[in-house]
């Protein structure tokens, strides 16, 4: 009885030591775990939902002042016409390069057609380390990796999907991309409208940092800083990356100028997203699944 006992006890504290070394490797030692994930999430997903609510509940986004909901909502409204304004420009222009690659026989892609997805963050990931966002939202809805993005608050960009499952994905916040991947952004002020280019990276502390362009004129802080990337999907062109904060000489190049942007909202605590996914056909999709006819 007593060496059943002592076997017992062993295999726990064995499976207990098995159970902490997998918690603390990095997620890509752990890929091949993941098939068992799906089952677990179903589990603990409404748990960790709740969790995430109470933790933004007793430790809450640092705010100013909320406006009266009436200037909120045209706030709101001012954000997404401006975009669609900047849209429309940087449509002409691509619309001038692809007369341009016609006229050379270069074959040009169709334009794409983007669905929103609305969807509760049900918390991070079992390695707080990756920063990411689990998002309620995945296939079943239409999501798809790294073409996905996420966005809050109207217009204001919170990250790319870049995980997907069956019912959730994962979403990579634009301020906890790996310091060697660059961001490109465009500055937008009254005598450009398209904006001056930025080359931004997260650098860990909730803000993006890098040069900005070389014969930039009339950038204050303050202003909005919007992505301008051809590397990020369609569906995130000219969304709000934050405000300047922040413009100093680089120190070994005094003629060229730092800039520091810091995201409007605080998109590692958002409690909601909507996911700009391509989608065939028009309308949005609610995060059960069910499709929306738009108007």
């Amino acid at each position: 009885m007593h060496r059943r006992h002592s076997q017992h006890s062993r295999a726990l504290l064995l499976a207990a030591l098995a159970l902490t070394l997998l918690a603390l490797a990095p997620s890509r030692l752990t890929g091949w775990i993941r098939p068992l994930q799906d089952p677990a999430i179903v589990l603990v997903a409404p748990v960790s939902h709740s969790a995430a609510a109470v933790a933004r509940l007793l430790r809450p986004a640092v705010k100013g002042p909320a406006p009266p909901a009436k200037l909120r909502e045209i706030l709101l409204e001012r954000d997404r016409l401006q975009r669609r304004y900047l849209v429309a420009l940087q449509r002409i222009e691509d619309l001038e390069q692809r007369v341009e690659s016609l006229q050379r026989g270069v074959p040009v892609e169709p334009e794409l057609d983007v669905t929103p997805v609305v969807a509760p963050v049900m918390g991070g990931s079992s390695d707080p380390r990756d920063g990411v966002l689990m998002v309620r939202a995945g296939l079943a809805q239409g999501i798809q990796p790294r073409v996905s993005v996420a966005v809050a608050a109207g217009e204001h960009l919170v990250g790319r999907v870049v995980d997907v499952r069956s019912r959730h994905c994962y979403v990579l916040p634009i301020t906890r991309l790996p310091q060697e991947e660059w961001i490109q952004g465009a500055v937008i002020t009254d005598d450009k409208p398209l904006g001056w280019l930025c080359q931004l990276r997260a650098v860990g502390d909730g803000t993006l940092r890098g040069d900005l362009e070389a014969d930039a004129v009339g950038v204050a802080p303050g202003q909005l800083v919007r992505l301008k990337d051809p590397s990020w999907p369609q569906a995130a062109q000219m969304l709000t990356l934050g405000r300047i904060v922040q413009l100093t000489p680089k120190p070994d190049a005094p003629l060229r100028t730092q800039i520091v942007v810091r995201p409007v909202v605080d998109i590692e605590r958002v409690s909601e997203v909507i996911l700009r996914t391509p989608a065939p056909q028009g309308g949005s999709i609610a995060a059960d699944g069910a499709a929306e006819d738009g108007p």
